[in-house]
């Protein structure tokens, strides 16, 4: 962008020099009037005005020189100071860039898949698209109405790697207490591998059944419902846990910025009126995905989240409320909306890392 014209720049005052040498010479001929108008050859004091009009001459040319080069080297200084300004400018420009897929195209491609499930009867054979359920369990053959699968490190154990798997599993009717005890008879009837935990019979009904796991550990499965759940929350849901031992990448990750040499540590999916417990309600859609840094790794970090590489990538930044990330921009994308952000990691009151975080939902109230 060129500068505005300033009335004093260089420019304009080298051309008050100029002026100023013709002010002169009129200032000489002055003199001359003044004498009276009388002949140069028999005035005396001819030679006299002459030589002071050559000497105002000189001052004057001198004067306009000075005053040229000095404008000269303030115009090379304007051209300096714009140049290391226009350098200012580009470094402080957002530089991201992004080549992965288009956000919104990936995950509404997830959810369609998430969704096929929904109205069929729960059986092993109705969820195998999307992940495996014991097959030896007496499920209720109520229809599916959502579906959520998340994976989480503990990262407070230091001494091996404690991941928990939650495959949730909505159902359509709400929770009934009828329902939930002839599943208990069964089970008990069966007098098979399962055994009935620990049980709850008020505003929330849960079951816990147990029971011992091909690789010599517990299999874990929570029948669970709320007598009034709010709008989007479960109604009745079938909570399948493990503990795997690592944390698969799901495809939609590679539509999500992220800092290369993160470890991956939290991953969650979900639609429907299904969700984990405790965690907000999936709506239409919801993703959820962290990493885990060093605390060394904390500039960086905040230097890749600033650098325009979340708007390159599709989203548009709104603006977002306060909150306890360290940084946190508020994104939108077709019909998703959410946030990602940077928050600390502390076990018994130390810092340990960075989370790099992804939170999105498609179908929530404003």
């Amino acid at each position: 962008m060129q500068p505005e014209e300033n009335p004093l720049t260089p420019t304009h005052r080298a051309g008050h020099g100029r002026l100023r040498t013709i002010v002169a010479l009129a200032l000489a001929a002055s003199v001359l009037a003044a004498c009276g108008g009388s002949d140069a050859a028999d005035d005396p004091a001819t030679d006299d005005t002459a030589a002071a009009t050559t000497v105002a001459e000189q001052s004057a040319e001198e004067t306009t020189a000075d005053e040229t080069a000095d404008a000269t080297a303030d115009d090379a200084a304007m051209e300096e100071t714009a140049t290391d300004d226009a350098a200012e400018s580009e470094a402080a420009a957002p530089t991201g860039t992004w080549d992965g897929p288009d956000p919104v195209a990936t995950l509404d491609a997830r959810m369609d898949e998430l969704g096929a499930v929904f109205g069929q009867p729960l059986s092993p054979e109705a969820v195998a698209p999307l992940f495996e359920i014991h097959a030896d369990f007496p499920y209720p053959a109520d229809p599916i109405n959502g579906v959520a699968r998340s994976w989480e490190r503990d990262l407070r154990i230091t001494d091996e790697i404690r991941i928990n798997e939650i495959r949730a599993i909505g159902l359509e009717p709400a929770a009934d207490e009828a329902v939930f005890d002839a599943v208990v008879a069964e089970v008990e009837a069966a007098a098979g591998r399962w055994a009935r935990s620990s049980s709850q019979r008020q505003e929330l009904i849960n079951d816990l059944y147990t029971a011992d796991g091909a690789d010599g550990g517990t299999d874990r499965l929570v029948y669970h419902g709320r007598t009034d759940p709010a709008p989007e929350e479960p109604t009745t849901q079938i909570e399948v846990e493990s503990l795997p031992t690592e944390i698969p990448e799901p495809a939609w990750a590679a539509a999500l910025p992220s800092l290369e040499g993160g470890e991956l540590v939290t991953v969650a999916e979900g639609r429907g009126r299904a969700a984990d417990f405790g965690d907000p309600p999936s709506y239409d859609g919801r993703i959820e995905i962290r990493w885990f840094y060093p605390a060394e790794r904390l500039p960086d970090l905040e230097a890749y989240l600033a650098s325009g590489v979340v708007e390159a990538a599709g989203f548009t930044v709104v603006e977002g409320r306060l909150s306890n990330f360290i940084a946190r921009v508020d994104v939108e994308a077709g019909d998703w909306a959410g946030i990602a952000g940077i928050s600390e990691v502390s076990v018994d009151g130390e810092v340990i890392g960075h989370h790099l975080s992804w939170f999105l939902t498609r179908g929530a109230p404003a």
